[in-house]
């Protein structure tokens, strides 16, 4: 180690030690001298870290930034690296932008996001990053394109979620009605509909229970639930029919949708058909109520090859016409594959081979007239017969 004393390019004097080759010490030396003395360098770092720091100020001003928070210094530092971690960002998305118009694309393959959402991201993150703590700790720490969508694709959901609930919550309250009964209920009953099934949400109560039960709802999954089909009528007029029931006893009913509530409100929903005319598993159809009721019984047995099989009436296809008009005076509903079992029938028969049918000669003989012709070939006279002649 060797001392070597010079002045420095700001004027002032000083000395430092250099080690290594005897033959590079001095050429060392003139470098080291070539620059500021340590207290000015130290000075130089400061001010142009101020300049920087009232630059990137100025800068962040202009491009209207969020403000930092945190002490004036922190702040003065953070505002330098997130101007610089902007311009890298920027600079990585144009660059992204001009790859996918060469490619042809409209969206980024692997995000499946456009440059739009991209910028949308970036000023997500820089809106909600605004300490200064986070800018100082992740200076050395280049912005994440993927965790920065990630990030602003989580907010989106989160947003569209929220505005989903507000709404559901402003529906609820619209399609919640009570009637003006004087014996009101306490609480709400919620009526629902998702995959077929009508829902019916409330607290333990016997009037309710009895209400369902009777419009054929039954207990499954912690509610009270009836599937919709074919046979029970659409959706809005079992939803209806069951609001309507509940509100006339007092009870306070959230619907699902507006048409189902002014439905129930209006008491105008398709009653649910309890007669049909259904296709049997043997080809024959089958008639069928849900109730007891000996003038429909006693009808149905006057049918054609009518007869009573496990609690319905079995007819044969072949006297449709016969049923179609029982059906028509009692009101009976055909199922649809009630319908197609007729509607084959009836192209079978229309292909039935019509011929002209003869009739036979009627020449026909009294037993004497045999009698007489079969003894005169044989020669032999009865004495009645002869006393006739």
């Amino acid at each position: 180690m060797a001392w070597f004393y010079g002045t420095y390019c700001c004027g002032h004097e000083g000395r430092t030690d250099i080690v290594g080759p005897t033959k590079d010490r001095e050429r060392k030396a003139d470098w080291h001298f070539s620059g500021l003395c340590p207290e000015c360098y130290k000075k130089h770092l400061i001010e142009e870290k101020e300049r920087k720091n009232k630059e990137a100020a100025e800068k962040s001003a202009e491009m209207e930034l969020p403000e930092l928070t945190g002490t004036e210094k922190q702040i003065a530092w953070a505002n330098t690296i997130r101007l610089k971690q902007i311009n890298d960002v920027n600079s990585k998305i144009d660059k992204l932008g001009k790859l996918l118009k060469e490619k042809g694309l409209q969206v980024i393959p692997e995000e499946n996001i456009t440059i739009k959402e991209v910028l949308d991201s970036f000023e997500y993150f820089i809106k909600t990053h605004t300490e200064s703590k986070y800018w100082i700790e992740h200076r050395d720490t280049e912005i994440n394109l993927k965790h920065m969508i990630k990030e602003y694709k989580s907010y989106m959901e989160t947003i569209t979620n929220k505005e989903i609930i507000e709404e559901i919550k402003k529906e609820e309250t619209s399609f919640t009605v009570s009637s003006e009964c004087e014996e009101k209920k306490s609480g709400v009953v919620k009526i629902k509909y998702h995959n077929s099934i009508i829902s019916a949400d409330y607290i333990k109560d016997d009037t309710f229970r009895e209400i369902v039960k009777d419009l054929k709802f039954s207990w499954k999954d912690c509610s009270w639930q009836r599937k919709i089909t074919e046979f029970t009528g659409t959706a809005d007029d079992r939803m209806a029919e069951l609001g309507n029931r509940l509100l006339l006893n007092g009870f306070t009913v959230c619907f699902q949708s507006e048409k189902s509530k002014d439905i129930a409100v209006a008491g105008n929903f398709e009653p649910e058909v309890d007669r049909w005319i259904l296709r049997g598993d043997d080809g024959n159809l089958w008639i069928k109520w849900y109730k007891r009721n000996d003038i429909l019984y006693q009808e149905a047995k006057k049918l054609p090859s009518a007869k009573w099989k496990d609690g319905k009436i079995v007819v044969s296809v072949e006297f449709y016409k016969e049923i179609e008009d029982f059906a028509e005076t009692l009101h009976f509903s055909f199922s649809q594959k009630a319908k197609e079992e007729m509607n084959k029938y009836i192209n079978q028969k229309n292909h039935f081979k019509l011929e002209h049918v003869q009739t036979p000669d009627s020449k026909i003989i009294d037993d004497a007239k045999r009698i007489k012709k079969a003894l005169k070939s044989k020669g032999t006279i009865i004495e009645d017969l002869v006393e006739e002649e």
